[in-house]
């Protein structure tokens, strides 16, 4: 299984990301796979990772919240294969694929 994130607007727009391996960490800090500088993303924002054969995306406590699909979550989500999460003000395109 492939996951692939593309970054849909500010200034990292158009950068894509493709992972074989879960968990993948989304944040400002360094110590994550995926890094946006951005003042409305938290250090350690959010996660992607794999439960029961599901994929989930997580909020770590975010002070700007993570949402999918336009609904902010609160409690981990699955994610179905074609998605957008907004994270700060920056959205993610995320695409599963086998």
């Amino acid at each position: 299984m492939i996951i692939k994130l593309k970054i849909l607007n500010g200034l990292n727009k158009g950068n894509e990301f493709s992972f074989d391996k879960l968990p993948i960490s989304i944040g400002r800090s360094n110590k994550n796979d995926i890094i946006i500088n951005d003042p409305y993303i938290s250090r350690n924002h959010c996660t992607i990772y794999s439960e029961n054969n599901f994929i989930y995306i997580c909020d770590l406590n975010s002070k700007n919240n993570t949402y999918l699909n336009n609904k902010k979550i609160n409690t981990p989500q699955i994610i179905n294969g074609q998605d957008n999460v907004i994270i700060g003000k920056i959205v993610i395109q995320i695409l599963i694929a086998n």
